[in-house]
């Protein structure tokens, strides 16, 4: 496990808003990766954290679909913001905690927008499909700590969920729960807090937020060290050579 690394199973380049502005951005989605993380990590991992209930919503389609809108939302909502009369990067504003905070954006507006979509019968898996997607690979995310952006803002995203009682942990099985009645008021609120740190650029509510939220529970915790014992920190790509 020290020696794991993070495979990208999808990538949305380049960063530059510049050239965003100017050319736009490209997705690219590497479909036999994510599956492949997918049955090696993700469904070992949500088996050992998450209720039945909630391990019977996973599907590849749901994983991948809200992987799709996580890049998607790398380039939706404001690019500049003005600082002291002057025009400046998202980024330049944020500083240090920009990339966790974009990360969750993109994290976040998958969840949101998959309503529309879903709505507009564009796609067809469940919320609760995206749910368990995105939570698969938030315990992935946090199993690395919080030296990564990633573990930063999920353990925040998986914080805040329970702050809202939209994740539960549930005594009498020893893992945590959805509630699916409050789950799409907390990701909204949670939405609406991100894109408001990135719309008026505010380093010091972006330092508060992940401040307060960027820990690993005890619960969680103990959860996870039982599945280091058995379960993969990450899949290993093997390429065919000559």
């Amino acid at each position: 496990q020290g020696r794991a690394v993070m495979e990208p199973v999808a990538f949305s380049l380049p960063n530059d808003p510049r050239v965003w502005e100017a050319k736009g951005a490209k997705k690219v989605m590497m479909r036999n990766f994510a599956d492949e993380r997918r049955s090696v990590v993700l469904i070992p991992l949500l088996a050992a954290i998450m209720d039945d209930e909630v391990n019977a919503w996973a599907t590849p389609d749901g994983y991948f679909n809200w992987v799709l809108g996580h890049e998607v939302g790398h380039t939706l909502g404001p690019r500049t913001v003005m600082k002291d009369g002057q025009q400046v990067t998202i980024q330049q504003a944020l500083g240090e905690h920009y990339q966790p905070i974009e990360e969750g954006k993109a994290d976040i507006t998958s969840l949101y927008n998959t309503i529309y979509l879903r709505e507009q019968g564009v796609d067809p898996e469940t919320m609760e499909a995206h749910y368990a997607g995105f939570l698969s690979e938030a315990l992935r995310s946090i199993r690395f700590g919080p030296a990564s952006a990633y573990g930063l803002i999920r353990s925040a995203a998986w914080n805040y969920f329970v702050e809202k009682e939209a994740l539960v942990f549930d005594a009498s099985v020893g893992k945590f729960h959805v509630d699916m009645e409050k789950m799409p008021q907390a990701v909204e609120d949670l939405m609406v807090t991100i894109l408001t740190i990135e719309g008026e650029g505010d380093a010091d509510a972006a330092k508060a937020f992940l401040d307060q939220y960027s820990y690993v529970p005890a619960d969680l915790q103990a959860l996870l060290d039982q599945a280091n014992a058995t379960v993969p920190v990450e899949f290993v790509p093997m390429y065919a050579t000559q």
